[in-house]
């Protein structure tokens, strides 16, 4: 056959290089297309995947040197290769390729540099051996089969090069030199004898425990490395021992100073080691070296029994059976440099370090090479392996891709269940009693704690026991998730055990508020964690059940309930899938009011209030404390004061604007007034209308607004919107008036159209003549020498008393940025708006800005509202082109009224018309 299998190769692929049209043009590496590696006279080809990537790294190492090469000889055919070659058999296998100098630059000496420095530690990984033959126009390499033992080099004569062992030695140790550029060790201290890294933690703490003594026949035996180098001495304390490992298997020989082999009976027992544990020893050989002009001796590395050691050298230090810890000095036997290099340890990474006289023991966290490195708010995880015999209880299904597997890490818990992995929230809380790995996603973690936070600081706010909440499932092995849920009909199945649910409820107490229910933790944890996954790309399960509730991590919103018995009365279960996916999409785009801060909230809440003799307006409480405070001190950079000319001077028109409003309000009688006298709604319109001083805030704007607010309350005429989908809100000081038409005319109402706005407008933008015999006007209510908040407390009686659907008609952002209170109250306060929709006159190139002003106020509100007195979500909203018609109408000529109205409010333009003849 020509592309027959070879037995000593393990996962050498067949490829058809025809498969499909682009097959040929494909890469089995970056820098090793198909069409380079294959016979030209074949259509099908083998490639072993780890000696494809040791090809690729020489190529991309040599390319980096601008040195650049071709694959003149690859996967050859049986009727290719020559009779009786044992090199080209491994060519035939997928597991060898040939390199020659394309171009002027290199030679084959940077070829087998390249090789040499690159291929050893990949090729190891396979437990396999490399060949390098260098010929004087070509280099061939190859992955060995188990039937070779140790690494060999042959070089023909005239390439230049004396010794090839030597100077392949030298080169696999070029290569395994690692960068230390960026380590600085200023700020580490050494450790002295009996001291250990880090100090704060346990042996245990810090490595766990080990599941099972590693021997040379079990698999987990494949997941260490042997170092390849010289530039670390061994003890070798099996080298003269009969047996090693059982009896009958030969030791390893030479392992002192040189490497046997790296097949499985070949390996030296303390060269061998736990990947970490490998890159940390491979720096500290290097400072060794360069710092202390020494070389590292390794005493003890992974163990194994061996003739006389019937228990390995190790004794208690367990962890060596694991391949995880180390014993190491220096050659020299100079124990006084054991502190520096301990402090150089600790500063390279080692997991963990202690000095115990006459020599260092470092060991590693348990860990997968290549695995994900887990950050969770306060600690870090790391993704291991499990022993074989126990991978059943943690396997993931045989369908995922190792892409999809890879979501999916595994931790060991071992050593490590007191660890925070949040703020008071521990490891324990969330692993199975019963085994020692885990999987768990940081959102839940996450997820968990901000449930915790929210409840507290609701409690803290309003006084009441600490509420805690309890995890009564987190991760569970597969064994567990197969018992505890049916596959069928239960839509928790195979989230435990994957990592991605936890079970929770309110841990009971006698002080528990009897308001805490399930399904107010189940509304807690929509409005807390939807948001949270979100931003990671991921949605929610959520399931409400008797005693608890189920959260999830899962691509798509999913909503779970056991019965609708744990559903309270009050909701409407008709209702309630709809009214709970509604909440969810809510709370993921951030639209659940929740400040951080409730007590700040509160203190500056000014909720409107609907028209209502009843009302009395109460000042805020922060408002309270500044008044308490100015008789030591006032720091408004405004200075309010009444005592100005412009007050005095325009007192007797102010006396007009008040007369003007008594007027139209003794047209009404005041039967209808059974709450209120006369007197009460006059002393509110002359304290609104009346008073006067400067600045828009302190204690003379406090006074103005509190008589104000009172009158507009209590003079009982109405705004007109008490229907809903009514209201309309645009920009009054808006220079174009398209949006007022929109807004107001054609029948629509708007604040304009109210008979409360009529009474008080002509009032607040009043204009005067301060010289009567001069033609020169201005404003009685000016905001530089007495500003008014008759109008803005309008506007937010209006929105508060809207319904349904509230329009808003703007040109631009600028619009919306001036609209962004009567946005809040609709918003925010308003709970009987069920949508907005702001429609944008310049929407092809607004609607983004406008979009940008809205978001950032509503991320605003979300922070800054009293639950109290809002909403629980802010009222969704649609940002809209102006339809069709509304356009059409607005090119009809304006109403007289409108016209008259723009008119008196515009007293330039009027000064100007008078004077255009001069």
């Amino acid at each position: 056959m020509s592309y027959k299998s070879f037995d000593f190769v393990e996962r050498s692929i067949l490829i058809d290089s025809e498969e499909t049209p682009s097959t040929l043009n494909k890469r089995l590496g970056k820098n090793v297309p198909v069409s380079k590696f294959k016979s030209s006279s074949a259509r099908y080809l083998r490639a072993h995947p780890t000696f494809i990537r040791c090809l690729q790294e020489v190529i991309m190492k040599l390319l980096h040197q601008n040195i650049k090469v071709e694959i003149i000889r690859g996967f050859i055919t049986e009727n290719e290769a020559a009779a009786g070659s044992d090199v080209d058999k491994y060519l035939q296998s997928g597991c060898g390729a040939e390199l020659k100098i394309r171009g002027t630059t290199g030679s084959v000496i940077d070829i087998a540099s390249a090789v040499l420095q690159v291929c050893p530690v990949i090729i190891e990984r396979e437990m396999r051996d490399l060949y390098v033959n260098v010929m004087n126009d070509r280099v061939h390499f190859h992955m060995s089969g188990p039937e070779i033992v140790g690494f060999k080099i042959e070089v023909e004569n005239g390439v230049g090069i004396s010794n090839p062992l030597q100077w392949a030695e030298d080169k696999i140790n070029e290569g395994l030199e690692p960068s230390m550029d960026q380590i600085d060790c200023d700020n580490y201290g050494p450790l002295s004898s009996g001291d250990h890294y880090p100090s704060r933690f346990t042996h245990e703490r810090v490595l766990g425990n080990i599941d099972v003594k590693i021997t040379r026949n079990m698999t987990e035996f494949k997941r260490l490395v042997q170092y390849q180098g010289t530039n670390i001495v061994f003890d070798d304390s099996e080298g003269d021992a009969a047996w090693c490992g059982e009896p009958g298997i030969t030791c390893p020989n030479a392992c002192a100073d040189e490497i046997p082999g790296n097949t499985v009976n070949q390996r030296c027992a303390d060269r061998v080691m736990s990947p970490r544990l490998l890159t940390t020893l491979n720096k500290l050989q290097k400072i060794t070296r360069t710092v202390l002009n020494d070389k590292l001796k390794v005493l003890e590395a992974w163990d194994e029994t061996y003739e006389g050691m019937e228990n390995g050298d190790s004794g208690d230090d367990l962890l060596h059976f694991e391949g995880r810890s180390i014993k190491v000095t220096v050659v020299s036997d100079d124990n006084s440099k054991l502190g520096t290099l301990s402090k150089y340890a600790v500063c390279i990474g080692a997991d963990y370090v202690e000095h115990r006289g006459t020599y260092l023991y470092i060991a590693a966290k348990r860990y997968l090479p290549g695995g994900s490195k887990v950050l969770f708010p306060s600690t870090e995880l790391l993704e291991v392996d499990v022993p074989v015999a126990q991978e059943r209880s943690y396997k993931l299904p045989s369908t995922f891709s190792e892409q999809e597997k890879r979501k999916f890490p595994l931790f060991d818990s071992s050593g490590k269940l007191n660890a925070e992995l949040s703020p008071g929230v521990t490891l324990r809380q969330f692993v199975s009693k019963s085994y020692r790995y885990f999987r768990l996603s940081p959102r839940i973690v996450e997820c968990y704690n901000d449930i915790v936070y929210q409840e507290n600081k609701h409690n803290k706010y309003r006084g009441g026991p600490k509420i805690e909440v309890e995890v009564l499932r987190g991760y569970l092995s597969n064994n567990e998730n197969s018992v505890k849920f049916d596959v069928m009909n239960d839509k928790r199945f195979n989230r435990h055990n994957w990592g991605v649910a936890m079970q929770i409820r309110y841990k009971q107490n006698p002080n528990l508020p009897a308001t805490h229910t399930p399904y107010r933790l189940f509304k807690t944890a929509i409005d807390k964690c939807a948001h949270r996954f979100y931003q990671h790309k991921q949605a929610m399960g959520i399931g409400l059940y008797a005693d608890s509730i189920f959260v999830d991590v899962r691509p798509h919103f999913h909503l779970m309930k056991e019965s609708m018995r744990h559903v309270p009365d009050d909701v409407d279960t008709s209702l309630f899938d709809d009214e709970i996916t509604q909440r969810y999409l809510l709370a993921r785009a951030g639209r659940i009011v929740n400040p951080e801060n409730i007590t700040s909230a509160c203190l500056f809440q000014t909720k409107p209030q609907p028209l209502s003799h009843l009302f009395q307006h109460e000042h805020t409480e922060v408002i309270k404390r500044k008044r308490r405070r100015r008789a030591t001190a006032d720091d408004s950079t405004c200075v309010p004061t009444r005592y100005t000319q412009f007050c005095s001077s325009t007192e007797k028109h102010r006396k007009k604007a008040i007369d003007d409003i008594k007027r139209m309000v003794d047209q009404k009688p005041y039967q209808h007034l059974p709450f209120r006298s006369r007197k009460d709604v006059m002393e509110a319109l002359n304290g609104c209308f009346g008073d006067c001083g400067t600045c828009l805030d302190g204690e003379i704007m406090e006074s103005k607004i509190e008589h104000c607010n009172n009158f507009l309350h209590w003079v009982d005429f109405p705004v007109l919107n008490g229907q809903p989908d009514v209201t309309n809100v645009f920009v009054r000081s808006d220079t174009d008036d398209t949006t007022r038409i929109y807004a107001c005319e054609n029948g629509h109402d708007c604040v304009e159209n109210a008979p409360l706005f009529s009474v008080v407008v002509e009032a607040v933008e009043k204009i005067y003549r301060p010289d009567p015999d001069k033609s020169d006007e201005a404003e009685l209510y000016s905001v530089a020498n007495n500003p008014s908040p008759v109008l803005a407390l309008l506007e937010d009686i209006y929105t508060i008393q809207a319904s349904g659907v509230v329009k808003f008609w703007v040109n631009d952002d600028r619009d919306m940025n001036a609209l962004k209170r009567q946005l809040e109250v609709v918003m925010l306060y308003n709970r009987n708006v069920t949508l907005i929709k702001i429609y944008v006159i310049r929407y092809n190139v607004a609607r983004d800005a406008v979009r940008g002003v809205v978001e950032t106020a509503a991320r605003s509100m979300v922070n800054s509202g009293c639950p109290d007195v809002t909403r629980e979500t802010l009222t969704p909203y649609e940002i809209l082109e102006v339809p069709e018609e509304k356009r059409k109408r607005s090119a009809e000529p304006r109403s007289v009224r409108h016209q008259v109205r723009a008119y008196h409010g515009n007293f330039e333009a009027r000064w100007a018309n008078q004077h255009i003849l001069f």
